[in-house]
């Protein structure tokens, strides 16, 4: 069965927007990769993943969409979309019954939730190693969670899986997930030996990631 398109409904004004794409990537890469500084070859490692997962995300989005290529067979052969659409709102709508607008406006809300709370804290981990000046950050957001920068960009990544879901995005997301989380786990070992008990105490009272939820089971 060949996969194809409602042409119709498929905004195809919008592909090959090249100026577009890349103010996107440019803007959302200052507002992540912008606040976090790569020092070191594994860093810089890392941040060359996420700017894939930046540019494959809004090359599909307002691009080529390879990914309606790809499930528009599961959907009997033709995934309706048009302009003002959503991609993971209309798939649950097709396998669920659920209204398509309601779906919509869900999913919608929460990823644009989820991304303000992702820059916030990007920022705001930025914003206490700016003010640090070689200290040990223990003030602002840090004192509810150690990594800030790295929870706001998991944050960050599951709120564009939600907003957008592609093919790629999907496959380097749990690449991106397990590699800043050694990374966090990297600095740690990288903090003990430069701040010594100092950073001892401070990890035993403030949690990792999850400040609400998980206290000290790291």
């Amino acid at each position: 069965m060949f996969l194809r398109i409602d042409v119709n409904l498929v905004p195809w004004g919008l592909w090959g927007k090249s100026v577009t794409v890349a103010a996107m990537v440019l803007i959302f890469s200052f507002f992540t990769l912008g606040y976090i500084l790569p020092l070191g070859r594994r860093d810089w490692r890392s941040a060359g993943a996420l700017q894939a997962f930046i540019i494959a995300l809004f090359t599909e989005m307002f691009g080529i969409p390879l990914t309606v290529y790809v499930i528009s067979g599961a959907f009997g052969g033709v995934l309706s979309l048009k302009i003002g659409d959503h991609l993971l709102a209309r798939g649950a709508a097709a396998l669920t019954g659920m209204d398509v607008a309601t779906a919509i406006v869900a999913a919608m809300a929460l990823s644009l939730l989820m991304l303000m709370i992702a820059l916030i804290l990007i920022f705001l981990g930025w914003k206490g190693i700016y003010g640090a000046r070689g200290r040990l950050v223990t003030w602002g957001i840090y004192r509810h969670l150690r990594h800030p920068q790295y929870v706001g960009i998991w944050i960050f990544i599951a709120a564009w899986l939600i907003q957008w879901p592609t093919i790629i995005t999907m496959l380097l997301a749990p690449v991106l997930v397990i590699t800043y989380y050694w990374l966090c786990r990297r600095e740690e070992v990288a903090l003990a030996k430069e701040f010594g008990t100092e950073y001892q105490r401070y990890r035993q009272r403030v949690p990792m990631f999850l400040p609400w939820l998980v206290r000290n089971k790291d």
